[in-house]
C-alpha cells in the first residue's frame, strides 16, 4: 500500500509533532467538544494506518 503523504526525512530532528491536515482535524474535533484526540494522536494515527509515511529514509523497513 502506497502512503498518502510519503515524507523524506534524514534525521529524527526533521520529523514534526504535527502536520496541517492533523491541527486543522485536531481544532474541528474540539470545536466539536472531542478535546481528547491532540494534533500529534492524530498525526500517530495517520502514520499507524500508513497514511503518512515519516520512516527516515535509510530506515530498514521503509517502503517507499
Amino acid at each position: 500500500m502506497q502512503s498518502l503523504l510519503s515524507n523524506h526525512f534524514k534525521t529524527l530532528s526533521e520529523i514534526p509533532v504535527s502536520a496541517s491536515l492533523s491541527d486543522a482535524i485536531s481544532k474541528d474535533m474540539k470545536k466539536q467538544g472531542i478535546q481528547i484526540l491532540r494534533h500529534n494522536h492524530l498525526l500517530c494515527l495517520f502514520a499507524g494506518v500508513e497514511l503518512v509515511n515519516d520512516h527516515l529514509v535509510d530506515f530498514h523497513c521503509r517502503k517507499s
